[in-house]
């Protein structure tokens, strides 16, 4: 329960812009280690971009639904 209130006060698009950004920013890091051969930090920026992706997409629908 606590989570859905922490939700609802404070995850909005302001913050969804926030992981976006974020996420943009491991995806140009990612296409550098890439480039530089670097695997393991390679794979590091991945996982965090798609975990990021997902706890916005989440984060903003479960906004979304507690405010209506």
């Amino acid at each position: 329960m606590f989570i859905l209130k922490f939700f609802k006060n404070y995850f909005d698009f302001n913050v969804m812009l926030l992981f976006l950004i974020t996420v943009l920013f491991l995806y140009i890091d990612s296409k550098e280690y890439k480039q530089n051969g670097k695997q393991k930090e390679y794979k590091f920026c991945r996982f965090f971009m798609y975990l990021y992706t997902i706890i916005a997409i989440i984060g903003y629908i479960l906004y979304l639904k507690l405010e209506i």
